[in-house]
């Protein structure tokens, strides 16, 4: 006859004459958990050196990758900010320059438009590089031409389109030549994709290394209860029985390490903020900095737990099977 399931008043039929009872599975799971903990809050020197590890190794790579996410935001607000600036010929006065910008308002791929007159540039040239009267360096003539800067009407515009705007505005007879200076966006895009490959690499090597030290740790506290799981097994414990315990310290030991990571990591966060929105102010920018958010720290602990888990069940499972184990 095949196995069937039902669910009846709290108790699982598994086979004709078999039951399990969940209030019992459920107590039992209760009871390994809270002696689990127990046991680690007794050793409080030991617990919390493993947990700080790990706890270390696992705040590196998220706070690594928040500071890359703020990162990328900085850049699409860059990408968002090109613009182009088309300088005109020298013999272009400033009815005509008004003219042709007019005409690049009705362009479909422009979205806003911007004059710089000479005498403007001129004054500008003068404050950054501080000379009183840049007429006598000059001999009293401004060699500087009228200029526009074009912004695309795209808001985060791809290399293609700008160099197909700038080739359009170049083609202008108007026009003597068109600047984009986008090389350090896309060396800085290169740079912070790198260091994205970087940290999933380090996030792979440091879970190795939780689950090294969650696994170790757990080998040595079973080293410890030997002869304990020899009596138990006289009396007919299973591999399942005497496994849970243990999977509960790696459990305890993962959750706890993220938690402590969050807290590494939003600290982290709050002492760079300061001088982040300094160098925001300077740049005039409406850049803000973003930490770890609700569902980032969820992942975190949830990381910690399965990687502290997942340590103990390689643990136990390379412990149960090797022969000098008793039986």
């Amino acid at each position: 006859m095949s196995k069937r399931l039902h669910l009846r008043r709290g108790t699982f039929d598994l086979s004709p004459g078999t039951t399990f009872d969940l209030s019992v599975w459920m107590a039992g799971h209760g009871q390994s958990a809270v002696s689990s903990l127990g046991r680690l809050m007794r050793r409080p020197i030991a617990t919390s050196v493993t947990v700080l590890a790990a706890a270390v190794a696992l705040s590196f790579p998220f706070a690594l990758y928040i500071m890359l996410d703020n990162a990328h935001r900085a850049m699409g607000g860059v990408d968002r900010n090109a613009q182009l600036t088309v300088f005109l010929r020298h013999d272009i006065d400033e009815s005509q320059t008004a003219s042709i910008a007019a005409a690049l308002r009705r362009w479909d791929t422009v979205r806003q438009v911007r004059v710089v007159t000479r005498a403007e540039a001129l004054a500008e040239y003068q404050r950054m590089t501080g000379f009183d009267d840049v007429q006598v360096l000059f001999e009293g003539e401004n060699p500087l031409p009228d200029l526009i800067v074009v912004t695309p009407r795209i808001e985060t515009p791809d290399r293609a389109t700008l160099a197909a705007l700038r080739d359009r505005l170049s083609a202008q007879s108007e026009v003597d030549f068109v600047e984009i200076d986008l090389v350090w966006v896309d060396r800085l895009a290169a740079i912070i994709e790198t260091l994205r490959r970087i940290t999933q690499a380090l996030f792979v090597m440091l879970g190795l290394g939780i689950l090294l030290i969650s696994g170790n740790t757990i080998r040595l506290g079973i080293e410890s209860r030997r002869e304990e799981i020899g009596i138990i097994r006289l009396f007919g414990a299973t591999d399942a029985f005497i496994r849970r315990p243990f999977l509960y310290i790696g459990l305890w030991y993962g959750l706890t390490a993220g938690g402590i990571a969050c807290l590494l990591v939003a600290g982290t966060t709050r002492l760079v903020a300061g001088p982040v929105e300094r160098l925001v102010m300077l740049y005039s920018s409406d850049f803000e900095l973003v930490g770890l958010q609700p569902w980032s720290a969820v992942v975190v602990i949830a990381a910690g737990g399965l990687l502290g888990l997942g340590g103990a069940w390689i643990a136990v499972a390379r412990e149960l099977t090797e022969e000098s184990m008793p039986r």
